[in-house]
């Protein structure tokens, strides 16, 4: 289904996709973007809502996983922190920060736990990466606090979940195999 072109006349209220046709590709009906909070979304409508008496142009996402669904304005995308599935050289850069020696955190749990929260809110791969390589090896290591335990599940399932979508990664069992491979400094 293409993005259609036509142009309102005067009377006609703007669409979204005349209003900002930067985010074309990303918000392509059917495609998958990545919520720093709620994983992989699939962008289900375009539409138009009225907040604060002007029209704003929305996109529409529904998770299948988390039975989920939220209305984004296009203009605040990056601001909300979605963006597309991890590829190419962004999944090349992605696997060396996972290879990448230990990072020591504080030695106490409370700072390091704060330390990798805030990490996660970026909603950056990179960052979630960097969480995911560093709780592993700590836990495979000396144990983590529960509290490390669960955030190491959270992200690391995220983590996993979006590399399932990587084109020549076929399945949750091979994204985790290749992640705990990467994180061992395994070649791919």
């Amino acid at each position: 289904m293409g993005v259609p072109t036509a142009t309102p006349g005067p009377e006609q209220t703007p669409v979204w996709w005349e209003i900002d046709r930067s985010h074309d590709i990303l918000t392509a009906l059917g495609s998958t973007l990545v919520h720093p909070r709620h994983g992989a979304l699939t962008v289900t409508a375009h539409l138009n809502r009225t907040v604060g008496g002007v029209e704003t142009p929305m996109i529409a996402l529904h998770s299948e996983l988390h039975q989920l669904s939220l209305q984004v304005p296009v203009a605040q995308l990056e601001e909300v922190g979605l963006r597309e599935v991890v590829a190419g050289e962004e999944l090349a850069k992605l696997r060396a920060v996972l290879a990448e020696d230990f990072v020591e955190e504080p030695s106490n749990w409370s700072r390091r736990f704060k330390s990798y929260e805030q990490k996660v809110a970026t909603g950056s791969i990179l960052l979630f990466a960097e969480v995911v390589r560093d709780l592993s090896r700590r836990n495979w290591e000396k144990g983590v606090s529960p509290g490390e335990k669960r955030l190491l599940e959270k992200v690391r399932k995220q983590l996993i979940d979006e590399l399932a979508l990587v084109p020549g990664i076929t399945g949750l069992e091979e994204a985790e195999a290749y992640l705990d491979a990467a994180i061992r400094g395994e070649s791919a």
